[in-house]
């Protein structure tokens, strides 16, 4: 999802995010039997407008030691901001999955989120976080982790 296209997926909720700089969105369910993860990967323009939307959004700060960024997390959703990257791992299945599962969904998308200045264009060029325009960093191959289907 890129621009006004958020408003289609997050109802209500899209304003926040334009105006703190939204780039794009990845969406992506895994499922395993009657457990569902969901991750919801927003690129912003800057880190410190991703920070923001994390602010915003963590309400008390409880954070999971296994996730390897700042976090915000409970069983049911794991909240989490990396450089320019606002992410989500919901955990709303029929059966919740295991906290290791999403904690693991979470660390693979995370591992590909670059934390320094080294961006890349549309074009694919590196440029520096000093260049003008909107920057749009490749995204994380996350794959589908052993045993897990897309749901139908």
């Amino acid at each position: 999802f890129t621009g006004q296209d958020l408003f289609n997926q997050i109802d209500g909720g899209a304003e926040l995010f334009l105006e703190f700089g939204f780039a794009r969105m990845r969406l992506q369910a895994f499922a395993r039997g009657k457990s569902e993860l969901t991750l919801n990967a927003y690129e912003m323009e800057s880190a410190a407008s991703a920070l923001g939307i994390y602010l915003m959004k963590m309400g008390k700060e409880t954070p999971f030691a296994e996730v390897a960024a700042r976090n915000s997390s409970e069983e049911v959703q794991l909240t989490v901001v990396k450089g320019r990257f606002f992410v989500q791992v919901d955990n709303l299945g029929d059966v919740p999955a295991a906290k290791a599962e999403a904690v693991a969904l979470a660390n693979t998308f995370l591992a590909g989120v670059p934390m320094g200045f080294s961006l890349t264009s549309r074009s694919g060029k590196g440029i520096s976080s000093g260049s003008a325009g909107r920057f749009l960093v490749p995204w994380p191959n996350i794959g589908c982790p052993t045993g897990c289907r897309s749901p139908v």
